[in-house]
């Protein structure tokens, strides 16, 4: 048996798809009949499935919308309700609604400056019988997986910075516009991320200077992890936006080298610690140049000090665990703070950092000054 199963908005969109319903088997005299299934999305590019984790869904009988079921989806996108059988008789229909949120994030459709919150919808008819209905379903690219995509990518990123806190005040959740945004960003006022997308309804449209292609930030995982990153800087470890355009080798100070050179950092760092989870499309071992105030020397630094020995002659600071968390929690207390535990000040730039790794002792002052130098 086939049913059709929507995504939509609750206004104007409406996505629809077709995917089949597993048969029931013949049981008798249930009181409560389970409903359950996975919810998996479709990401950009390589179209792989994968799981939709940690969002709430409300499954409910057509017939009483009211007569709700709440549940979270785990680790496999899997999610399972009992609904009184005498609510969902076989011929009639079960709904689910979802949205992309979850404890990290919460992703808006954006279009011509107004947020809109997205709803997906999936409804089955009931089979007879009382084995599970089965209401999972893929969310497609055409039906604006990309969502999905941004709420997984921030809860990684979100339970990365959970496991390596310095500090004590709680990381809030995003918000985050997808896809009319003239080019992907952070904005300190509003204290949202904006990531720029296709086309849609006439809105968005992003596309590559360079090369005149379209662009789909949405699915880029290096810069929602990054523009994570200056939320990050701006939620727990207090600093200042960039306030203006960039390039990795730019010299626009230290500072602003800080500002830039940490998200990029962080993106990668992240990626290191899921890479089942999160997919990069550069390493940051490239020898990029650029003067000593550059954001590229900052991310340098700090991956040469997380990434363990390398080939690199200068490089002896062996990146464990205990390191890489190090350079978290220095970003999330010391950086905060600009100061060090004793009160001494530090700026907010890979100078200040350099002081705060020196005075935690992480390793000898010769091998951290060999990675700077």
């Amino acid at each position: 048996m086939r049913t059709a199963r929507p995504f939509c908005r609750l206004a104007s969109f409406c996505f629809v798809a077709t995917i089949a319903v597993l048969p029931a088997a013949a049981q008798s005299g249930a009181v409560y009949r389970q409903v359950q299934g996975t919810l998996e999305y479709e990401e950009g590019g390589s179209l792989a499935r994968r799981p939709i984790r940690s969002i709430q869904a409300s499954i409910y009988p057509l017939s009483a919308p009211s007569n709700v079921s709440v549940v979270s989806t785990d680790s496999r996108g899997y999610f399972s309700a009992n609904l009184r059988s005498a609510s969902i008789p076989p011929g009639s229909y079960v709904e689910m609604t979802f949205q992309a949120r979850n404890f990290a994030a919460d992703v808006y459709l954006e279009l011509d400056g107004a947020n809109d919150r997205m709803t997906w919808r999936r409804r089955v008819r009931v089979p007879s019988g009382s084995a599970p209905v089965d209401l999972g379903g893929l969310v497609t690219v055409g039906n604006v997986s990309a969502h999905f995509n941004i709420a997984e990518c921030l809860r990684v990123g979100h339970l990365y910075a959970s496991a390596r806190r310095g500090d004590t005040d709680a990381i809030s959740r995003a918000d985050v516009e997808y896809p009319d945004a003239s080019w992907s960003h952070y904005n300190s006022f509003w204290n949202e991320i904006k990531l720029s997308g296709p086309r849609i309804r006439g809105y968005g449209g992003a596309v590559d200077p360079n090369t005149g292609a379209p662009v789909d930030r949405g699915f880029r995982d290096e810069t929602i992890l990054h523009e994570y990153g200056h939320y990050l800087t701006d939620d727990i470890s207090d600093h200042d936006g960039t306030g203006g355009p960039h390039t990795e080798t730019q010299d626009l100070g230290y500072e602003f080298a800080w500002m830039e050179g940490f998200p990029t950092y962080y993106a990668h760092a992240v990626e290191a610690a899921y890479p089942a989870d999160v997919t990069m499309t550069r390493s940051l071992e490239t020898n990029l140049g650029g003067p000593a105030g550059s954001e590229a020397t900052t991310w340098a630094c700090l991956w040469d000090l997380h990434d363990g020995l390398g080939t690199e002659t200068f490089d002896r600071v062996n990146g464990t665990a205990s390191i890489r968390t190090a350079i978290f929690q220095i970003f999330d207390s010391e950086i905060d703070r600009g100061s060090l535990r004793n009160g001494t000040s530090i700026s907010r730039t890979i100078l200040g950092f350099r002081s705060a790794w020196a005075n935690r002792q992480l390793s000898p002052a010769a091998d951290l000054d060999a990675v700077f130098a």
